[in-house]
């Protein structure tokens, strides 16, 4: 009856046992190398788990699944050890938050640390999106200022730039009364917008 049950792996570790004893230690013996080997790399798949670009959510999904693997295999970790690996995997970016857990005088569970990592990860983003609102704008002045001078060159009045303060010759003073003037088709030229 007990052979009707097994697999074939499992059925070849029955041939040659006498008593049930003799099979139970035999099939330990077969499968018992390949779970420690499965049961170490399910812990290191755990443990070289980084957040990387996914978001918070989707980071601690995978650590969630990869907990759940070795739960499946009988080996439990305590939220503790979680939040160890967890906070090992987050990026620079998050070592202030990183260092407020650890610092805590009673542990934190997994949805305060969930919580706590959701709302540093929405700050971090508020001052990522105000950091290149500046420059977004200078890019939007720059281009009006560059639309702007090709609307002048290209009109019927000419537009002349005066160029008192650049240095005519080697031989003249950088500063002088008489200005020189240069129509802006030819500024254009020379700064790489023609």
């Amino acid at each position: 009856m007990i052979g009707q049950t097994l697999s074939s792996t499992a059925t070849s570790c029955a041939v040659g046992s006498k008593t049930a004893y003799d099979l139970w230690r035999n099939l330990r013996n077969k499968f018992a190398a390949s779970s420690r080997q499965n049961i170490l790399q399910l812990k290191t798949n755990l443990q070289s788990l980084t957040k990387g670009g996914d978001s918070i959510e989707t980071y601690l999904d995978k650590v969630k699944v990869a907990r759940d693997a070795l739960e499946t295999v009988g080996v439990f970790m305590d939220d503790e050890d979680v939040i160890v690996t967890v906070l090992r995997g987050l990026p620079s970016e998050y070592n202030a938050i990183k260092g407020v857990i650890r610092a805590q005088a009673v542990s934190c569970t997994i949805s305060d640390l969930k919580t706590l990592l959701k709302a540093t990860e929405i700050d971090l983003e508020a001052d990522s999106q105000a950091s290149t609102l500046p420059l977004t704008a200078m890019v939007a002045q720059a281009t009006k200022a560059i639309q702007t001078a090709s609307q002048a060159s290209s009109s019927s009045s000419p537009v002349a730039v005066p160029t008192s303060h650049l240095a005519s010759s080697s031989h003249s003073s950088p500063v002088s009364n008489q200005s020189t003037y240069i129509p802006i088709p030819a500024i254009r030229m020379f700064i790489g917008y023609a």
